[in-house]
């Protein structure tokens, strides 16, 4: 069993992963995940030592079965069909216990570590097994072409919708700094995946709730005390509240670093080339904070684009909740993302170009005028104009 958790190598060759399935491997992942997760009753009222060490290896064997999963659909299917889905039904048992959870006990970058299992304390194992339980999810709904068998199934679930949409919202309040961006993108990351390719998936999205603040002084955009907003509406604020941040960090670090780099030039004799080089990297370090919040908004935007597209009931309820009623905003922050994606090298986790500039030019159609329609016409008739010249015509 130790061996086979410690195959957690994105790398392994898909030999390694239609192995792994012949030989009975996924299945007894399967067997193991069942067995422990049966010890996490509804009634838990405290993670014991025995118990954390059951969710440690159910966190691993996930994490196993996440790379074997990875671009591979035959796993995919294996996995939600086996004995009638009870992987899947496991999956969100342990999905929907992490995010109850985890709030408890909320994980601060200053946390004193008490119950300690793989050197981790209780509210750190919990956030680990819930970012891996997203991960196997985003994995089972992907399909880079037409709908996946897990967004078809796990899609008809309204409880997927919540979970996923507690942890975009509510659920990086109680986490670490450096954890806050990784839930962000990997809540997005599920719900694109889920009403990509999927018109009832969309319907269910848009009919969805905001989930409520339990606080009583929690009163911002997702809805106050005794006020549930629609889950879009809480996605547009998102949206408007992320680009906002990003706008305002990015010349708040240009300022920054032109000052600093400025001030450190005029002492460049008394430096050494090293720690100029150091102030440099910090610098631009600060320089790439304001891109989480662009990468964030960009999303909550191409989950927008999903929404409306071809669907006029959609959005024309989606307009009525911007500001100036049209997507323009929206369509430059996705170009934006679209630019950073092309000067940076992609991960597992950052999605494929081509659906975003389709939502980038369906929704540049929709709020194109009269006027820009005429434009557009002008620069093609000029372009074709010189094509002629070229060739002497």
């Amino acid at each position: 069993m130790e061996t086979l958790l410690s195959l957690t190598s994105k790398r392994a060759g898909e030999w390694f992963k239609e192995e792994l399935r012949e030989l009975g491997g996924v299945e007894h992942l399967i067997r193991t995940i069942t067995h422990c997760t049966q010890m996490f009753t509804p009634d838990l009222e405290t993670w014991t030592h025995p118990l954390l060490e059951k969710l440690s290896k159910v966190d691993r064997c996930l994490k196993v079965i996440e790379n074997v999963t990875h671009q591979n659909t035959a796993n995919q299917e294996y996995l939600l069909t086996y004995q009638d889905g009870i992987f899947p039904e496991k999956l969100m048992y342990l999905y929907r216990l992490c995010h109850v959870e985890v709030p408890l006990y909320p994980v601060s970058d200053t946390e004193n570590q008490k119950t300690m299992v793989g050197g981790m304390s209780t509210g750190q194992l919990l956030v680990q097994t819930l970012l891996t339980t997203i991960k196997v999810l985003i994995n089972l709904t992907h399909n880079s072409g037409k709908e996946a068998m897990g967004s078809r199934l796990l899609g008809n679930e309204q409880e997927v919708y919540d979970i996923t949409l507690y942890c975009l919202l509510i659920m990086p309040r109680y986490l670490a700094h450096d954890t806050r961006f990784e839930i962000l993108i990997l809540a997005c990351c599920l719900l694109l995946n889920l009403v990509e390719h999927s018109k009832s998936n969309r319907n269910l999205l848009m009919r969805s709730k905001a989930p409520e603040f339990l606080d009583d002084d929690d009163n911002d955009c997702f809805g106050g005390k005794g006020e549930r907003k629609g889950a879009m509406q809480a996605l547009v604020e998102l949206f408007y509240r992320c680009e906002e941040s990003a706008r305002q960090q990015e010349a708040h670090t240009d300022d920054l670093i032109d000052n600093d780099l400025s001030e450190k030039a005029q002492k460049e004799d008394d430096r050494k080339d090293d720690e100029l080089e150091e102030t440099v990297a910090k610098l631009l370090q600060k320089a790439g904070h304001h891109m989480e919040d662009t990468l964030v908004a960009a999303y909550t935007a191409l989950l927008t684009g999903y929404c409306i597209m071809e669907d006029e009931e959609c959005e024309a309820e989606i307009r009525g909740m911007l500001p100036q009623a049209n997507f323009n905003l929206m369509v430059v922050v996705l170009k934006k993302f679209l630019h950073f994606m092309d000067l940076t090298a992609t991960t597992s986790l950052l999605r494929s170009l081509k659906p975003t500039q389709r939502v980038v030019k369906y929704m540049e159609k929709l709020d194109r005028t009269e006027q820009d329609e005429a434009e557009e016409e002008r620069k093609k008739q000029e372009q074709k104009e010189l094509e002629f010249d070229a060739f002497g015509f």
